[in-house]
């Protein structure tokens, strides 16, 4: 199962089976801010895209893209570049359900 959200590290939960009408609790899951690029790490070339599109500002540029305004104020601004920077390196999530990783 892939959780996923632009602009953010994915999770991906292995090993789980869904029976018909079944329900599965899978608690609260964390995303990470800054995998811009989709690649399941968040890196130099993230920092990059972020930084070409620092300063911009929605309904005003239209290089503003919401899926870097990780403070979501409208802008991509200092505070969104330390966000990334804070989980600079992080890596996407893969959690075995069957070994009780949720």
């Amino acid at each position: 199962m892939l959780i996923d959200k632009p602009g953010y590290l994915d999770v991906i939960v292995i090993q789980i089976t869904i029976e018909n009408k079944t329900e599965i609790d899978l608690g609260e899951t964390i995303m990470v801010a800054g995998d811009i690029t989709k690649d399941g790490v968040v890196e130099l070339d993230d920092m990059t895209i972020l930084n070409q599109n620092y300063g911009s500002v929605a309904d005003v540029n239209e290089n503003y893209n919401i899926n870097m305004d990780y403070t979501e104020d409208g802008m991509v601004e200092l505070d969104d570049m330390t966000i990334l920077s804070q989980n600079y390196g992080q890596v996407r999530n893969i959690i075995n359900y069957k070994e009780g990783g949720i």
